[in-house]
């Protein structure tokens, strides 16, 4: 149906292909709250903020109510509002629905979710971290994220490229890039193995940081390559006026010699 392929497509970071599904889903059911959900997070993500933020937290309120579990619901919620506040550069708030997701009890929700959700509290942590330059703990929770997700999934598929990205923009941040390559080389390896993740966000950031690997290693044809490879994918998903764009933008312009 389009809800789950909606689901599946934002998921994977395929956010123009959420929304043109979600909407036939609307057309179906107008009012439904769920459909609501989708379209506000996906129109964020892609960078239509206005009002987007209020009708995601407007639709929880509204779907309390209906929980049956409290656990797979509340997650689906605390996900997306920990990723925003991580937009908004927000930390506090960021960490503070990371923890509400790594807190819903194991016996809330099937646990092959549980342990997904675990994988991606300690992932938000260590975005948060990373961003607040707190590079200790931003290593402890990005090392517990990947190695659950590998648990999971097996290592190095598509489903820990996150993961791997995450791991490689550490070391970059902490100026090592030979530690940071092959983290970056295995989540380009696993989405480049399947066609439809060279129009996601993830494969660009991953191509970004590749690019930041080239120029701290003095290769600058390999560093615009990947540049621009990195813009092709964000493009998919985003307008020009989107600040991952306009930031790889501004990076190849500031490394120009």
């Amino acid at each position: 149906s389009y809800w789950y392929r909606a689901h599946l497509y934002y998921d994977i970071g395929l956010y123009n292909q959420a929304i043109a599904d979600i909407e036939q889903s609307q057309k179906i059911l107008p009012d439904n709250v769920l459909v609501k959900t989708v379209i506000a997070k996906s129109l964020y993500k892609i960078g239509q903020t206005k009002d987007k933020f209020d009708e995601i937290t407007f639709c929880l309120n509204e779907r309390k109510d209906d929980f049956s579990d409290q656990g797979l619901e509340y997650a689906q919620y605390y996900v997306i509002f920990s990723e925003i506040y991580l937009i908004q550069q927000d930390y506090v708030q960021a960490h503070d629905y990371a923890t509400k997701l790594s807190y819903i009890p194991k016996s809330k929700m099937p646990e092959l979710k549980y342990h997904e959700h675990y994988a991606e509290a300690h992932y938000l942590h260590g975005q948060a971290y990373l961003k607040e330059n707190k590079l200790t703990e931003a290593f402890q929770e990005l090392e517990n994220g990947l190695n659950q997700a590998n648990k999971i999934y097996g290592k190095d598929t598509i489903y820990c490229s996150k993961h791997n990205t995450a791991m490689g923009e550490y070391y970059l941040v902490q100026n090592e890039p030979l530690r940071a390559k092959p983290y970056l080389e295995r989540s380009i390896k696993a989405l480049e193995s399947q066609q439809t993740m060279l129009q996601t966000e993830l494969y660009g950031d991953a191509l970004f940081l590749m690019a930041q690997y080239h120029l701290q290693q003095n290769e600058k044809t390999q560093y615009k390559e990947k540049c621009e490879k990195s813009l092709d994918a964000y493009r998919h998903q985003f307008s020009e006026t989107h600040h991952k764009i306009n930031e790889v933008i501004a990076h190849m312009k500031n490394n120009k010699n």
